[in-house]
C-alpha cells in the first residue's frame, strides 16, 4: 500500500519529460489510450509545479505541459485531484526508496543502512516535498497519504532497533525510537544539509 503513496521528484527534474509524453500522443490510438497519454502529460507539469513555494495555478501547469487550459480540465476534475494523480504516479518511480533497509549485522550496519537509505530517500524527493506540505492541512486525501509515509518510516526504526532495545522499559523504548525517528527525518536532514 505504501507504493501508492509517494511522491518523488521523478521525471519532473528532465527538461524532456513533458515532450517526451506528448510525443505519445501522436500516431494511430483509441479514444481511451489518446486520454491515457493527455493524462501522463499533465503529471511531470505537476510534479514540477510543485516545487514552486506557492500552489501552481491550473495555467501554469497547462503551460509546463504544452496543451491548453481546457485540456487540463477536460481530464481532470480540478488541480486537487491532478495533484494526486501526479502523487500515483510518481510513487512507482520511487517505491524502491521505501524498501526497509538492512536489518542483519551489529548496530553500526544496520545504522549505515537506514542513514543511506534515508538520504536517497530524501535527495529524490526534496523538491516536491515542499508541494506535499502546502496542502498537508486542506487536502484530508494528501494528509492521509503523508501520515502512512510516516508510520511505516517510523515502524523501520522499530524494526531495526528492536534488538537493541531488549531490557528497557516500554516508555524507554518509544523515547529512543522517538529520538532515532527524529534524527532520521526529513525535517533534520534538511536542516543539516542546508
Amino acid at each position: 500500500r505504501l507504493r501508492s503513496c509517494v511522491l518523488a521528484q521523478g521525471d519532473a527534474g528532465s527538461g524532456g519529460a513533458v515532450k517526451d509524453d506528448a510525443a505519445t500522443l501522436t500516431g494511430r490510438q483509441t479514444r481511451r489510450e489518446l486520454s491515457v497519454a493527455t493524462r501522463k502529460v499533465f503529471l511531470p507539469a505537476m510534479v514540477k509545479a510543485a516545487t514552486a513555494p506557492l500552489p501552481p495555478w491550473s495555467q501554469e501547469i497547462a503551460d509546463r505541459a504544452h496543451v491548453s487550459l481546457r485540456s487540463v480540465f477536460r481530464h481532470f476534475e480540478d488541480l486537487d485531484s491532478l495533484f494526486l494523480a501526479a502523487i500515483e504516479r510518481q510513487a512507482e518511480r520511487t517505491a524502491h526508496l521505501y524498501e526497509p533497509p538492512v536489518s542483519v549485522g551489529d548496530r553500526k550496519a544496520r545504522t549505515a543502512s537506514l542513514v543511506a537509505r534515508r538520504r536517497k530517500l530524501y535527495e529524490a524527493i526534496f523538491e516536491v516535498r515542499r508541494g506535499w506540505m502546502l496542502r498537508y492541512y486542506d487536502q484530508p486525501r494528501v494528509s492521509a497519504i503523508l501520515d502512512e509515509i510516516y508510520r511505516a518510516l517510523y515502524s523501520q526504526v522499530v524494526t531495526l532497533y528492536s534488538p537493541d532495545v531488549e531490557g528497557l522499559t516500554t516508555s524507554q523504548r518509544r523515547e529512543l525510537f522517538d529520538a532515532i525517528d527524529a534524527a532520521t527525518s526529513f525535517d533534520t536532514w534538511a536542516h543539516l544539509r542546508s
